[in-house]
């Protein structure tokens, strides 16, 4: 089995600004916020055999057409860092596709395994209730953790790729939507560990994760 990491998209956060003259905003090229796939190959083949997807701002599902052939297309995740549009503008998008796909095969769509925390599915049914509730399978981790605390893996199905979320600090995340003026842990990294090596998924981190930097405090679970 191969492994690899392909980056759906780096962009800026408001990708580019209407009315706005710099550089930027000018490249006509398309372009897609934040999102990456961790994919797992065939050895012989090279066909993807399982696919999970972290985070799906805006352009990510543009990005997957072209990183994959279409007999190839498959999601059998989705980590959802926080709940911020560039990283979840194109749910319903990511959503209706998949629908349609398992349509063109013949076969009943089935819902998104999704993974996120507690505050961030707060967030999602308030803002993607039609795709929280018809079109992801929500898996949701209901702890109120510190930044830097180790949560139980991801049950991925498979024994070869490991995926462990990591509770981090992102203020401008951290909000109760049914008061913006509490904060409310919501924010998620993500290690990746498969037999060839390891990689963290790092983004939007705030002043206050210096659990980082240090070596001392809690070896948590897992």
């Amino acid at each position: 089995m191969k492994f690899s990491l392909i980056v759906n998209g780096a962009g800026h956060a408001f990708l580019r600004e209407f009315g706005c003259p710099c550089g930027r905003c000018a490249d006509r090229e398309n372009r897609a916020t934040t999102s990456v796939s961790v994919v797992a190959r065939d050895e012989n083949s090279r066909k993807v055999i399982w696919h999970a997807l972290v985070d799906a701002g805006p352009g990510v599902v543009e990005s997957l057409v072209n990183a994959f052939p279409p007999e190839e297309a498959s999601l059998d995740w989705l980590l959802l860092t926080h709940g911020h549009p560039d990283h979840t503008l194109d749910l319903n998008r990511l959503c209706e596709t998949a629908g349609r796909t398992s349509r063109r095969r013949g076969r009943n769509f089935l819902k998104i395994p999704t993974w996120c925390r507690a505050g961030t599915g707060k967030w999602l049914q308030k803002n993607y209730s039609y795709e929280w509730y018809r079109c992801l399978d929500a898996r949701v981790e209901t702890e109120s953790h510190r930044p830097g605390i180790r949560m139980d893996p991801v049950p991925t199905g498979t024994d070869t790729i490991g995926i462990t979320p990591i509770s981090v600090s992102h203020a401008g995340a951290d909000l109760n939507p049914e008061n913006f003026r509490k904060s409310l842990p919501c924010s998620t990294s993500f290690v990746i560990e498969t037999p060839l090596g390891k990689a963290v998924f790092l983004r939007d981190l705030d002043n206050r994760n210096d659990w980082i930097l240090s070596t001392a405090g809690d070896r948590p679970k897992g």
